[in-house]
């Protein structure tokens, strides 16, 4: 019974997550003029939708929406009407979707599929952190005894 246990827990594990390579072509590159339509700035995935100057409508898959995050990513690192260059791997089975690999901006920098952005600038905080003073003039407690989290 503990080898079934023990085989069931890392069975679910090896299942936690999947490879692109059976969905994207990663020995093809595309390069992409692109005018962004949306950006779904989520979970499992993030997706940036975007046409091309042949009137395509175009989706590239990301990382998810914690990874990026974690990478200074924000939901106005695409916005739309931005005019950017998008490289990726294409689809194996469907036309017009892509897995973001970078993207150019229009001042020419590149931002690859994992890059910090963070250091760039120009990007909106997700969340905001308090300062050490007004931490440490919050209370450690709430009025009903509970730890304070904020």
């Amino acid at each position: 019974m503990k080898h079934l246990t023990i085989f069931l827990v890392l069975a679910g594990q090896a299942m936690a997550h999947h490879s692109a390579a059976p969905h994207y072509d990663l020995q093809k590159e595309l390069s992409l003029s692109a005018t962004v339509t949306k950006f779904e700035f989520v979970n499992p995935h993030g997706y940036v939708f975007f046409n091309t100057p042949d009137g395509a409508a175009w989706r590239c898959e990301l990382a998810a929406r914690t990874a990026l995050e974690r990478q200074g990513w924000t939901a106005q690192t695409f916005v739309p009407g931005q005019k950017v260059t998008i490289k990726g791997a294409p689809a194996r089975r469907e036309e017009h979707v892509c897995m973001l690999t970078s993207f150019i901006r229009a001042d020419g920098t590149e931002i690859g599929r994992q890059s910090d952005v963070s250091r760039l600038g120009g990007a909106e905080k997700v969340a905001t952190f308090a300062s050490a003073s007004q931490i440490s003039t919050r209370p450690l407690k709430l009025a009903d005894g509970k730890p304070n989290l904020q």
